[in-house]
């Protein structure tokens, strides 16, 4: 019969409790010490109790439990720190109360409470409120392991991605990264990582849909105590407002918004950038400025809007009559410029040239009107024509003014011998001019309109 020496009210589900013999083997073990040891607690009965904490023993020759000297002498109320083991050998802290002397069947047996270490009930309430932060979060959170293969997403993740969680797992993020995993800067982050680095960059993802978004994301390296790394977590948000608003700055800081061509801006840097190409490997372009003809009365006769749709077209007729490796550019107003690449002689430009004044000619339907248009070009070449970027562009507009004052509907390459002069000599003019504008109402309802 087991008397207990004093009468403790304290429910035995809620404190863990071991009845020892003096031996020190297990007779009797609570639900709550089953749950604590996560051993059922039939098997706990006649387990010794040296083989669930680590600083009790017992004594072989004597047969006897040995106790931790600040165990059996400590007063009641009072608790020591000790160590557990789980069955599959992890250790972990908890706490042991003085034992109770008790009488079990005549002979001297003792009562062990234990409870989780404060420290570790500390370590596992933050752990639970880390988890819900993470669960909670509108940050996307991946945690791979040291291969990559992720192990969790939290519900921001599949929000964003529509990837469900068993989706994922056990898959690596290649599944949902549009870069893709044997690109050049895929390797190279990779390579931050396994060397324990921090990475914070912004890549390109693909939602399950088959959309791309732009995420910025810091991933972290996590090690265990021997320095290994163990794990990857990553978080991110998404970022694509932030870069269509930044593409779209720099889209109108560089293009015409009207036509889709660069502006002026671009224009004069691509110019840079052929002039520095072309004169360290001994190379050429085309420099071309083109002016529309009777381009006024058009906005004067059918309005702005129709002005802008001719424009439209205009910038479409000229992308189509030069290759891809050429820039076509609106400087403004009727303005454009083009760079014809590695066009050196004048013969190969004047075939462009006369492509272009043909195009235009031909006509083009404006909002149910076939309008024939027709442009002055000057056309300079480099270096023949010009050593810098400035005496280009300079000597390209004049050959366009002469080709202006020549009657228009035609091209002028500059002319050293006229440069600065106040006119075009026909006798020197050195182009192709095609006569007069192609015929159409404008230029007599231009001037009645000037008139009235």
């Amino acid at each position: 019969m087991l008397r207990r020496r004093d009468d403790h009210s304290a429910s035995a589900n809620d404190i863990p409790m071991l009845l020892l013999t003096g031996r020190g083997l297990i007779r009797l073990g609570n639900a709550a010490a089953s749950r604590l040891f996560r051993t059922p607690a039939e098997q706990l009965v006649g387990t010794p109790i040296s083989s669930l904490l680590l600083d009790f023993s017992i004594v072989k020759d004597q047969a006897a439990l040995h106790l931790p000297v600040d165990v059996g002498c400590a007063r009641m109320g009072d608790w020591r720190p000790t160590q557990g083991l789980h069955p599959d050998g992890n250790r972990f802290c908890l706490e042991v109360s003085p034992l109770e002397t008790v009488s079990l069947d005549g002979e001297p047996a003792f009562l062990m409470r234990l409870r989780p270490a404060r420290e570790s009930c500390e370590a596992i309430d933050h752990l639970a409120k880390l988890v819900e932060a993470v669960e909670t979060s509108e940050s996307s959170v991946i945690v791979t392991d040291c291969r990559g293969v992720v192990e969790y997403v939290n519900p921001a993740f599949e929000k964003l991605t529509g990837f469900s969680r068993e989706e994922v797992v056990g898959k690596t993020p290649a599944l949902f990264q549009a870069e893709g995993r044997s690109s050049k800067l895929h390797t190279q982050r990779w390579k931050t990582l396994k060397a324990g680095e921090e990475l914070c960059c912004v890549s390109v993802n693909r939602r399950k849909d088959g959309g791309h978004y732009h995420e910025e994301r810091r991933i972290r390296p996590f090690v265990n105590d021997r320095g290994e790394i163990t794990h990857f977590v990553s978080t991110g948000r998404d970022i694509s407002a932030r870069v269509q608003r930044r593409e779209r700055i720099e889209y109108l800081a560089n293009f015409d918004i009207l036509t889709g061509l660069p502006n002026r801006a671009l224009f004069k840097d691509r110019l840079n950038r052929e002039f520095i190409h072309a004169s360290r490997r001994g190379g050429g372009f085309t420099l071309l400025f083109v002016d529309l003809d009777l381009f006024k009365p058009i906005n004067d006769l059918y309005g702005h809007a129709t002005g802008d749709l001719v424009l439209r077209k205009v910038a479409a007729l000229l992308r189509q009559c030069v290759r891809k490796e050429d820039t076509v550019a609106r400087l403004g107003g009727d303005e454009f410029a083009l760079i014809l690449r590695g066009v050196t002689c004048r013969e190969d430009a004047g075939k462009s040239l006369d492509t272009l004044l043909v195009s235009l000619r031909r006509g083009t339907v404006v909002e149910g009107r076939t309008l024939s248009l027709s442009a002055s070009i000057g056309a300079c070449l480099f270096p023949d024509d010009g050593s810098d970027e400035r005496g280009l562009l300079r000597h390209a507009d004049h050959a366009m003014y002469r080709a202006k004052t020549a009657g228009g509907n035609g091209y002028c390459f500059f002319d050293p011998k006229q440069d600065g002069q106040g006119g075009a000599d026909p006798a020197r003019f050195s182009g192709r001019h095609l006569g007069a504008p192609p015929p159409t109402r404008l230029p007599a309802l231009a001037c009645k309109l000037r008139s009235s």
